[in-house]
């Protein structure tokens, strides 16, 4: 792999959370005091909101760029047969797990 490609995702990772987390503490700041009297919070606890919200609801803006990012590269046409074979079969894995999951709720 490329380095460059990494460290310009790795870039684009930190400039996304660093503007995400000043945005998320301006919109708390100036809304939620005044609405339901919450206190004020800083850069860093809005940094970890972020974090903690990609944790438990797991669908990112980011997540979508990275994942469209990577079809629209033509990659999937790199692999090998055998590899996307082990790909789709892990998939296909995941989403019937899902499912079941889904059920059991």
């Amino acid at each position: 792999m490329n380095k460059g490609y990494h460290l310009k995702g790795f870039i684009i990772v930190l400039i996304y959370f660093f503007v995400a987390g000043f945005l998320v503490m301006l919109l708390w700041n100036w809304l939620l005091p005044s609405i339901i009297g919450v206190r004020v919070i800083t850069f860093w606890e809005a940094c970890g909101l972020i974090l903690l919200t990609n944790f438990l609801f797991n669908k990112t803006f980011l997540r979508k760029l990275i994942s469209r990012k990577k079809c629209e590269d033509g990659r999937w046409s790199l692999l090998c047969d055998d590899n996307k074979e082990k790909l789709n079969e892990m998939w296909e894995k995941r989403c019937e797990e899902l499912e079941k999951a889904k059920k059991k709720q």
